[in-house]
């Protein structure tokens, strides 16, 4: 299965338990690519078919957004300024952010590598999440298929038991 097939088949399974995630129109591959090029990077063809599917997606899960072109560019330029003015900050320029989880937490894609890494500001943290994010969307297929995620109402998320994340992450080697 192709990666945006990979994508297309989780956004299914989660429209097919929760109607709140809301999705923008996909963009021109130009627009795509003139907006990564102000930015110094090369976007591997995944994320342009990603955002030519879709130019984010709000809701997607609670408070977790696949954010859009514009507001992950703003995100990746925020970055590099805090690098700028804080040398020390682990960020590195090749990780672009993908997905927002209430405004605390980024995941973003290493351009290069295809690793994925989450950045949590507020805990000071940026933690390697899976080696390649291929990897990671076949742990949550895989996480669909053996029914380890359900809807809570109460939360409105999307959410596994400890044991069932602990089972799925084993087997893809997810952090």
């Amino acid at each position: 299965m192709k990666t945006i097939e990979k994508v297309k088949y989780i956004f299914d399974q989660i429209r097919g338990i929760n109607d709140e995630p809301s999705a923008r129109a996909g963009l021109p591959e130009s627009e795509i690519l003139n907006s990564f090029q102000t930015i110094g990077l090369r976007p591997p063809s995944d994320i342009v078919d990603l955002y030519k599917w879709h130019n984010g997606i709000d809701n997607l899960n609670a408070f977790t957004h696949f954010l859009s072109l514009d507001d992950a560019v703003t995100i990746y330029k925020g970055y590099k300024e805090l690098k700028r003015e804080l040398p020390a900050f682990g960020w590195k320029r090749n990780w672009f952010p993908i997905l927002d989880t209430n405004g605390d937490i980024q995941h973003c894609v290493d351009v290069e590598t295809a690793a994925v890494i989450a950045i949590d500001l507020e805990c000071d943290s940026m933690d390697t999440i899976s080696t390649h994010y291929e990897i990671y969307l076949d742990a949550l297929i895989y996480g669909f298929k053996k029914n380890r995620f359900v809807f809570n109402d109460a939360s409105g998320a999307i959410e596994t038991d400890e044991h069932s994340w602990s089972e799925v992450s084993n087997r893809f080697n997810i952090q």
